[in-house]
């Protein structure tokens, strides 16, 4: 089976603000946003997780394969050999939005 983002310690961290595109956020929030993904990415991914490193995503509207309607960082926790080829990870990323978007229509 192709490998998926169903990864133990993947986390999403939103804005505290809902709003649906990144520039939306002020640059505080912003800035709030992405440190805490690097905080989870430190804690959970590396330190819970032991993973080597973390992927961190945004998928920044539809086109870019959004499939939930607020901003959101996808922090994933990676080890050397997860995926067959490195940038694999977006595909799986990609496919698992797929199902979350295809949830919340049936909702």
């Amino acid at each position: 089976p192709p490998p998926t983002c169903d990864t133990a310690g993947h986390v999403l961290v939103a804005s505290r603000r809902s709003v649906r595109r990144l520039a939306e956020l002020e640059e505080g929030e912003v800035a709030a946003l992405f440190w805490l993904a690097r905080e989870v990415g430190v804690a959970v991914a590396e330190g819970h997780y032991e993973a080597e490193g973390a992927t961190v995503a945004v998928q920044d509207g539809s086109a870019a394969g959004q499939t939930v309607p607020h901003v959101h960082v996808h922090v994933i926790p990676r080890k050397a050999g997860d995926f067959e080829e490195n940038d694999e990870v977006y595909a799986a990323l990609e496919e698992e939005g797929a199902g979350v978007g295809e949830a919340a229509a049936a909702g």
